[in-house]
């Protein structure tokens, strides 16, 4: 876990508001987990990555099909009531998004209405972005997808600029990025990815904390785990691995051959997509 300090934020011009709150958070994050009794509300997880080309030049020179384990994956998670939060860009973002969509229109009855009802079949037409709410699987929300327009939700300039100057915080080259940007409020978003729509830069708030994603699933073709393997070719998913190395969410990249995480994964996800299609045969000779 990487504190403010190895964040260089003197060098950045960041201002000390943002650097005290974020310290805070983070401190409220460590004690909770610290706590006999965690406080974690909800099986939230981040599911994101680099986009189509890298995945299929990955998945090429791998010989594997990176995109249908990641859509089996989603499915697994969405099975056990995991709450995914994503991107929705090509690529990785959609593969997850994929996989919680298919465990609906293969896995559920109640559900399929929404589907029956509506021509396109994404999950965007049925996921929370920002303060809206849509509910699915019958009772269960199992996706929130954040946008670079979500980066404006608090119509309130004072907390957009915080926002901002935090993004510059964790970013390698904050001179690049221009305020109220369309860059920067894609990487400002990000934060939504690991907390929730409810995250907000004030050090009396913190309740949105027990909503913080248990952990990070990702890709890119670097490997990179934390803020300091973090390099170009890690894209801007870097930026949201910074801020779970910050938070002290644990990241697997399936990209890290080290860490095995795409073989664990597979090892975790494969029994529940048989034990599901097992049942749905099972169900379809009644």
């Amino acid at each position: 876990m990487i504190t403010v300090d190895d964040l260089n934020y003197k060098q950045k011009n960041v201002s000390f508001e943002v650097v005290s709150i974020l310290d805070k958070i983070q401190k409220h994050i460590i004690e909770q987990k610290q706590s006999n009794e965690p406080k974690l509300k909800s099986k939230f997880y981040t599911g994101v990555g680099s986009r189509e080309e890298k995945c299929q030049k990955y998945s090429e020179s791998n010989h594997i099909n990176l995109k249908q384990d990641v859509i089996d994956i989603g499915i697994a998670f969405a099975s056990q009531s995991y709450i995914l939060r994503s991107g929705g860009a090509t690529g990785m973002d959609s593969y997850f998004e994929t996989g919680v969509t298919e465990y609906i229109q293969k896995y559920t009855v109640d559900a399929l209405t929404y589907f029956e009802s509506d021509s396109s079949s994404s999950l965007g037409k049925h996921i929370k972005s920002a303060n809206q709410t849509c509910a699915f699987d019958a009772h269960q929300l199992l996706g929130e997808i954040y946008y670079a327009k979500d980066a404006d939700r608090y119509n309130q300039k004072v907390q957009n600029e915080l926002l901002f100057e935090m993004v510059k915080l964790f970013h390698p080259a904050p001179q690049y990025l221009k305020k109220n940007s369309y860059p920067i409020k894609l990487l400002a978003r990000n934060i939504f990815q690991l907390f929730g729509y409810r995250f907000i830069l004030d050090e009396d708030k913190l309740d949105f904390c027990d909503d913080i994603s248990r952990f990070v699933i990702c890709f890119t073709p670097d490997g990179c785990i934390s803020h300091s393997t973090r390099n170009y070719n890690t894209g801007g998913t870097g930026q949201l691995i910074s801020y779970a190395d910050f938070f002290g969410v644990p990241v697997y990249n399936l990209g890290n051959k080290e860490q095995m995480s795409y073989q664990r994964l597979m090892e975790y996800s494969q029994p529940i997509i048989d034990g599901l299609k097992q049942s749905k045969l099972e169900l379809e000779k009644r």
